[in-house]
């Protein structure tokens, strides 16, 4: 099935429904984009620290087998 027929039925489904439910006004809304999360630097600082402190936990762990 094409696109535009895929929209076609899509927008005559939901008008259908508008009808059915009692509602006048029919929106095709566009869905909320997610929020952007930002990490501070001193997270970022800390969990760098964390990664090199546990790798270096790993190289000494196969130097010693």
């Amino acid at each position: 099935m094409s696109a535009a027929a895929k929209k076609k039925m899509s927008e005559f489904h939901k008008a259908r429904w508008a009808r059915i439910k009692g509602s006048t006004t029919v929106t095709t809304a566009k869905p909320a984009t997610p929020k952007k999360f930002t990490m501070s630097a001193s997270a970022k600082a800390a969990i760098s620290k964390a990664a090199k402190a546990r790798w270096a936990r790993i190289r000494a762990a196969k130097e010693t087998k």
